[in-house]
């Protein structure tokens, strides 16, 4: 399925479950915009209160984004001193539009400015 508006929702372990399904449910409702979770390898991911979200393509699967977001969580730490920054940094050169960072508040950034 074609999508004006890809939303790519960068996720890791031990994220925050509700930075991450409360913007979700907001911007899938988006006109054009389709969503896509991706984590560094793909596959299962479990959040930091005990869901496990299935089916999570690779970052480097990742064709396009529109909107790069990224929750908060007691896992963000770990996730940045692994692999998945410089994955996310090849993504936002792909993007087209914003860079989110969820947190409280949510802090959007052009793409440039990720790290």
């Amino acid at each position: 399925m074609s999508s004006d508006f890809p939303i790519v929702f960068a996720l890791y372990p031990r994220l925050t479950q509700l930075d991450f399904t409360a913007p979700l449910e907001v911007l899938a409702r988006l006109p054009g915009a389709s969503t896509v979770l991706a984590a560094s390898r793909g596959g299962e991911l479990s959040a930091d209160g005990g869901v496990v979200f299935a089916n999570v393509r690779p970052l480097d699967e990742v064709a396009a984004c529109a909107l790069l977001c990224v929750p908060g969580g007691f896992g963000s730490t770990a996730a940045m001193e692994a692999a998945c920054p410089t994955q996310i940094v090849t993504i936002s050169g792909r993007m087209k539009s914003m860079v989110s960072k969820m947190a409280s508040p949510a802090v959007m950034e052009p793409p440039g400015e990720l790290m």
